[in-house]
């Protein structure tokens, strides 16, 4: 900010002195010069104008941001409590706690909608348990504390909630014992609302959810042999000579009508651990995959198309476009394996709060009066209403009459009688739709060169319809 006030009082300097030089009758000279400093004014780079600040961040710290039933929670305590979360952040980072960095400002910002739900869950938590005459003893508290402590990174087995305590400015120590505190009798006013045990596990329940994981595991692996097997049929009947569409129809899981059509796939658009990849940096127009493990499925994929298209970036090689058509089956996603007893029951009583924290916040919610004085658009730009103006005539415009395009001609499947690859490759796209790619790559403003084929008479079928 202190540079662009500078660069501005220097612009106002300069305009100040062309002025003044343009009220008396000037010399050659003192034209030239001015001529010079009105072209460095008008050639000076405009200030960048700041980004519109969120409503929020424009309130006075007094401001009411929201009102729950009657009680008020202003911008200083939704800032306090922001500001202590970024500091934990940090902590477990191995980051300075007044970071503030590109992720740091990212962070903030895509978690300041959660911030203030906590502090209207916490807030409607606390007037339900006062009403209710709930209180936490100073074993909740403790509880809370050493929960807490686990959850700081480069703590030492004998550090205690207090020493950890003076890693935090002064200002959020008071919002942090505060935060400790209604933890604590959240914990008492879950275990009045609900029927389950949020604090024990019985080891009958853990030996039922080991079974079960083994269960399923073993199931999921005989269901993804079974698509892989499936996979490898489709494969076969399209190399004996079936269509793509024919054969996607006949086995796929889903998108099975057009074989799943992908009209734009380029390398670096993939991980490099997607075996998808792998298979590309290799494959041939015509080439059909075997099963490919892929994020939604088990695939067998076909190559229709690839074009070289320009790289933008000067000196850089050109880059690959693939068109591809594949056909999907299910792919069960396996559970982890449990190998530690103390996490599986850490986990399980993790999931039972979770539930009975959405059951208890469902029923306080429907209760509450929740009011926003400030506006509900807290999160969003400060924008100045734009001035009516002038409505502009419309010229009327004229339609022409649009001809008729004459009809399509698909194309004929044809099969060549040779087990070459192009018979392969006769399976995977057909005739009219290479001809239309090759017609528009001279006559558009595409920067994509023809596309490569394996043989003239050959594409057909990844695309092709029945006979």
């Amino acid at each position: 900010m202190k540079k662009i006030v500078e660069k501005i009082i220097v612009v106002f300097l300069v305009a100040a002195v062309v002025g003044g030089c343009g009220k008396d009758e000037p010399s050659a000279t003192a034209n030239s010069a001015a001529n010079t400093a009105t072209n460095k004014v008008e050639k000076a780079k405009k200030p960048k104008k700041a980004r519109p600040l969120p409503v929020i961040d424009v309130l006075a710290p007094t401001s009411v941001v929201v009102r729950v039933n009657g009680h008020d929670i202003t911008k200083a305590d939704f800032s306090a409590w922001e500001n202590l979360r970024m500091q934990i952040w940090a902590i477990n980072k191995g980051l300075p706690m007044n970071v503030n960095n590109d992720e740091s400002r990212k962070v903030r910002a895509s978690n300041r909608m959660r911030v203030l739900g906590e502090l209207v869950k916490g807030e409607m938590i606390r007037q339900h348990a006062q009403k209710e005459g709930i209180t936490a003893d100073e074993a909740r508290v403790r509880a809370v504390e050493k929960k807490f402590l686990k959850e700081i990174r480069g703590r030492n087995s004998k550090a205690n909630f207090e020493t950890a305590l003076t890693k935090f400015p002064k200002e959020s120590v008071d919002v942090l014992r505060r935060a400790i505190q209604i933890e604590a009798i959240t914990d008492v006013v879950l275990d009045k609302s609900t029927t389950n045990d949020l604090h024990h596990v019985t080891e009958a329940e853990v030996t039922n959810r080991i079974d079960f994981v083994k269960k399923w595991n073993k199931e999921a692996d005989e269901k993804n042999a079974a698509n892989r097997e499936k996979a490898k049929k489709a494969k076969e009947e399209i190399l004996k000579g079936a269509y793509f569409v024919d054969v996607a129809k006949k086995y796929a899981d889903f998108s099975p009508e057009q074989g799943d059509t992908w009209e734009s796939v380029s390398l670096d658009e993939l991980d490099s651990e997607d075996p998808l990849l792998h298979w590309l940096v290799r494959a041939e127009v015509g080439d059909i995959s075997d099963p490919i493990e892929m994020d939604d499925g088990i695939s067998i994929v076909g190559l229709k198309m690839k074009h070289e298209m320009e790289n933008p970036e000067p000196g850089e090689p050109n880059i690959w476009d693939y068109e591809l058509v594949r056909c999907a089956f299910y792919a069960y996603e396996k559970l982890d394996e449990i190998e530690d007893h103390d996490e599986l029951v850490e986990d399980m009583l993790s999931a039972r709060r979770r539930f009975a924290m959405e059951e208890l916040r469902k029923k306080l919610v429907e209760k509450a009066v929740i009011e926003f004085p400030s506006g509900q658009n807290l999160f969003y730009a400060v924008t100045k209403p734009k001035k009516p103006g002038k409505p502009k005539k419309q010229p009327t415009k004229v339609r022409k009459p649009v001809a008729e395009k004459p009809a399509s001609d698909d194309g004929k499947n044809i099969k060549n009688s040779s087990n070459s690859k192009s018979e392969t490759v006769s399976r995977i796209s057909n005739n009219s739709t290479i001809e239309k790619s090759a017609g528009t790559a001279g006559g558009s403003e595409t920067q994509k060169k023809p596309a490569e084929q394996a043989n003239p008479v050959a594409v057909e079928a990844l695309e092709g319809k029945t006979k």
